[in-house]
């Protein structure tokens, strides 16, 4: 159950990631205007081409929280929660260094949606991922309840076959030599001398 709701975490702070460079992120300027150079060189008016701004690192997060998710990894997870963290850091540094600061205007000016939706991605995945566990862990882990089920032992003695050469004696052959013959001083043969019977004459 855990696993199911971390993972479902996950999967909205994907599918957030992918709608944030969709919404305006300042001054109602929509996230995928800004280009990924401008994380690092600094923001400018020019339009940047869809695949080539921000919109790159949200898609290729969304799809390592995706694998992260099917393939059971939370370093996975990990690394698209991190890249969508990075980014809107950035993208806050560089837009701040423009505007003399951040501010949130009711008018609808200053930063909006697009941003809150960035960070509700990168909160979600790394919600998501510590809901979840270790899923190598608890796929192993005896839970509460569950029983366990040992085979019983076998009851039955299967003896080993006896070669080809070797034939059991009859068991009334069997039983007259291991019984000693009558008469006979057991404690004598101690001492290594074959056993006297009775009417053995003295030598």
């Amino acid at each position: 159950m855990r696993y199911l709701i971390g993972s479902a975490l996950v999967l909205l702070g994907a599918a957030a990631a992918v709608w944030s460079p969709f919404r305006p992120w300042y001054d109602g300027r929509p996230g995928r205007d800004y280009g990924v150079g401008q994380l690092f060189d600094g923001i400018s008016g020019n339009r940047s081409p869809i695949m080539e701004s921000i919109m790159l690192p949200m898609i290729a997060a969304a799809i390592l929280a995706v694998i992260g998710v099917l393939i059971r990894s939370r370093i996975a997870i990990a690394i698209g929660g991190l890249v969508v963290l990075a980014t809107v850091v950035l993208w806050m540094i560089r837009q701040g260094q423009v505007s003399d600061g951040l501010s949130v205007q009711a008018d609808g000016t200053g930063m909006d949606l697009g941003v809150a939706n960035a960070w509700f991605a990168a909160v979600a995945m790394f919600l998501g991922m510590a809901v979840m566990g270790n899923p190598k862990k608890a796929k192993g882990r005896r839970r509460k309840g569950d029983t366990i089920v040992t085979p019983a032992p076998s009851s039955t003695y299967a003896p080993e076959p006896l070669p080809d050469n070797v034939h059991p004696l009859p068991d009334a052959m069997r039983r007259r030599e291991a019984a000693p013959p009558p008469g006979v001083d057991q404690e004598q043969t101690a001492d290594g001398r074959p056993p006297r019977f009775p009417d053995d004459r003295a030598a």
